[in-house]
Formats: structure tokens, C-alpha cells, sequence
């Protein structure tokens, strides 16, 4: 009756002794890998010549517990071994082995890794564009409201110097008037390019917003951000933007705060000084670089002209 119950199971069954050999293989097992009854189980089962170390059997038996193992077999297909203690089978103490096919199990897992880590990647994209401008390939103002204050947090940590350049194209308007809000769609695009060339590795550009730029310089003091500023804005101005029918020449005003010269509890408070002189800038004819000196005076924000940028 035992034996017949076993050879129904839509699973491998075989009993093996203490000794390592096989008693009893019921139908399924001798389908897939034929008949080994009174064969050393790690003969025809591993291709060894000696017994397995952690052999299920013998540790199932020695210490009357269910054991379990998965093995790869070298047609690709997945199995599950569990193995417990019967007691004595023909005289001697014996172990039950199942063995389940778990290859369509193996292979869903699989697939639904694989799945999940395309599904991560995916999201890391997504989240990676969601802080990007479509329009310039820059980083977008999100971007800047997540990296501001760490930028800010990290320079007071170690103790180093960080700049904010906030960048405007002065009379912008006016292009899109002559020529087009197509063609000044085109002159942001190379103006990002030039930026992108002209700063340096670790220095991130941001699109701020229409014509606004902003530039975060780490390890730079108010002094070398003001010297990097004049030199991108000569840089601009001596390059002809648009196409080979239309080109115009543009002109830039930036202004330039600084940690710890300014003194600010929150990295947006940079952005917003940055905003206050680039307006100035503006306001007194623009092409130039405007620096704070005291930015934490209650008065009214001094002003230092740094010096029209020259080609």
C-alpha cells in the first residue's frame, strides 16, 4: 500500500539507507533518471566516488530531522531535495528522499528579478529626468531645491568655501521679438552647451527658469567665483549663437554670493541673495558681475562692481 501511494505522487521518492544504498525508487523518479535500486545513491545520482559531503540522507538520519537541499542539474533543470529519518527499511536504518522539480518555480523567480531589477533602473531614470530640463539637457529648478542645501551643508562640514552664480541674458526679449520664440529656444540650448564646456567638472549648471541660470561652484571663495564669471561671460559674448542664416551676439549679467563671506542659515538664502544682486546688475546696464560684500547688514545690501567682463 505504501509503495503504491508512492508511486503516485507526481514526485521523486527514493529510500536509502544508512549504508548509501538506494532501496526504493517510485515511478517517477525511474522515468526521469532510471532504475538504481541497490546502487550507491552518490554513484548514480552525483557522479562521485565518494559519499556527498552534508549528505541529507545521512544528516537526516543522524539526528532524525528534515533536511533540505536545491540542485541544479546539468540540463539546466531546478530541484528541490528534502530528506527525513523512516527508521529501518530491510533490516537497516533508512532514509526518505523527495526530490521536486521546482524549474518553472526557478525560472517565474527569475524572470520576476529580473523584472524588478529593470523596474529599478526604470524608476532611477524616471526619477533621474523628473530633475532634469527637457529643453536644455541642464539640470531643472527641483534639482536645485534638492541639491542647495546639502551643497551648503556639506561646505560647512568640512570647512571649504561655496559659491552660488545666478546668471541672466540681458534683453533676452528682444531676440525672441526679431527672430522667434523658435530661434531663442535654439540660443538656450547652445548657451547650456557653452556652459557646460566652459565649467568646470564639479561644477553643477542648473536651468533656473526662462533665461535664468545658476551655477553651484563648490570650493570656491566669492574672489575665484568672480573671476570664473568674468571668464564665462567674455566667453559669451565673443560667440555667435543661432544658425547660419540668423546669429546674434548676447551679453550675460550674474551676480555672486558666497559661504561663509555671506552669512546664511539655508542654502536657498544664496539663491535668493544671488537673485537680489544679479537684479542690480541688470538694473545698472547689465554685462557685468555683481558681488556681495556684507549681505547680513540690516541696511541695504552693499554693492561691489566687480568690472564689466572683457573679452
Amino acid at each position: 500500500m505504501l509503495f503504491r501511494s508512492l508511486n503516485c505522487l507526481p514526485n521523486g521518492v527514493s529510500i536509502i539507507n544508512e549504508d548509501y544504498r538506494v532501496q526504493f525508487e517510485n515511478a517517477w523518479q525511474q522515468d526521469r533518471f532510471g532504475n538504481n535500486i541497490g546502487q550507491l545513491c552518490y554513484k548514480v545520482y552525483r557522479n562521485r566516488e565518494l559519499p556527498c559531503q552534508n549528505c541529507l540522507i545521512k544528516e537526516s538520519i543522524e539526528h532524525n530531522d528534515t533536511e533540505w537541499s536545491e540542485i541544479k542539474k546539468s540540463d539546466g533543470r531546478y530541484y528541490q531535495l528534502v530528506a527525513m529519518r523512516m527508521g529501518k527499511f530491510n533490516g537497516k536504518v533508512s532514509g526518505l528522499k523527495v526530490i521536486v522539480d521546482i524549474t518553472e518555480r526557478k525560472i517565474t523567480d527569475e524572470k520576476i528579478k529580473k523584472l524588478s531589477r529593470e523596474l529599478r533602473k526604470s524608476n532611477k531614470r524616471l526619477a533621474h529626468l523628473a530633475l532634469i530640463d527637457s529643453h536644455t539637457g541642464l539640470y531643472n529648478h527641483r534639482y536645485l531645491k534638492k541639491i542647495i542645501g546639502v551643497e551648503l551643508s556639506r561646505a560647512k562640514r568640512h570647512a571649504y568655501p561655496f559659491s552660488v552664480m545666478m546668471l541672466d541674458i540681458d534683453y533676452f526679449k528682444s531676440i525672441n521679438d526679431a527672430y522667434g520664440h523658435q530661434f531663442g529656444d535654439l540660443v538656450l540650448r547652445q548657451l547650456a552647451r557653452q556652459f557646460k564646456q566652459s565649467m568646470r567638472q564639479h561644477d553643477v549648471v542648473i536651468r533656473f527658469g526662462g533665461e535664468e541660470f545658476i551655477i553651484i561652484l563648490p570650493r570656491t571663495d566669492k574672489l575665484n567665483g568672480t573671476i570664473i564669471a568674468q571668464k564665462l561671460l567674455g566667453a559669451v559674448k565673443s560667440f555667435r549663437f543661432g544658425t547660419t542664416q540668423n546669429t546674434v551676439k548676447i551679453k550675460l549679467s550674474a551676480g555672486i554670493v558666497s559661504y561663509p563671506e555671506n552669512k546664511v542659515v539655508k542654502g536657498i538664502d544664496l539663491v535668493n541673495l544671488a537673485d537680489q544682486l544679479l537684479n542690480k546688475a541688470k538694473e545698472n546696464g547689465g554685462g557685468r558681475v555683481y558681488a556681495s560684500i556684507d549681505a547680513n547688514d540690516e541696511k541695504e545690501v552693499f554693492l561691489e562692481e566687480i568690472g564689466r567682463a572683457h573679452v
